[in-house]
Formats: structure tokens, C-alpha cells, sequence
């Protein structure tokens, strides 16, 4: 499989299986979910959540209060979330 058309596997997963929009957050799931996807790409060797969500802040040039981070991380729907975009990714890549 050639580089370019991996990339367009993995984005055609995110936004097949991912809501573009959420009315209730100035940060979409979308963006939410890549953001800490790959946060774990990073160089730094130091890793905490709130690594992670300075990480996010800094990437989608957004402040995110540090009550607001947890609870997305917390929430039964972002594991859900996470659950159905490896199946998609590993259902489309293989």
C-alpha cells in the first residue's frame, strides 16, 4: 500500500467514524481526537495528561481548562470513540 493512499485511509476513518461538529465545545471531536492521537508521537520524555493537554492547547492553538481535558478524556463516549476508529482503521488497512 503506497504512503498516500494510507494517509487517505486513516483521514477517510477519521471522518467516516467521527462527528465533524459539537455544538456544545469550540473543539470539534475530530480535532480533539487527533490532537491526543498523536500527542504519543511526540519527542517529549516526559508524559503526564497534563503534557497531553498542553500538548492539545498548543497544537490547536485553543486553551482548554484543565476540568473541561479530563472530562473528554473521562467520558465513555471518547473511549467509544477510539474503540470504533481502530476497528475502521484495522478493517480499511488490512
Amino acid at each position: 500500500m503506497e504512503k498516500g493512499s494510507t494517509l487517505d485511509t486513516i483521514r477517510q476513518c477519521y471522518y467516516k467514524i467521527l462527528p465533524h461538529k459539537d455544538a456544545r465545545a469550540k473543539i470539534s471531536v475530530v480535532e480533539f481526537i487527533v490532537a491526543v492521537v498523536y500527542c504519543y508521537f511526540g519527542d517529549s520524555k516526559i508524559f503526564s495528561i497534563e503534557a497531553m493537554r498542553r500538548y492539545v492547547m498548543a497544537s490547536l492553538d485553543q486553551s482548554i481548562a484543565k476540568s473541561s481535558f479530563w472530562e473528554r478524556l473521562a467520558r465513555k463516549r471518547f473511549k467509544i470513540l477510539l474503540n470504533l476508529l481502530l476497528a475502521e482503521l484495522i478493517k480499511q488497512l488490512a
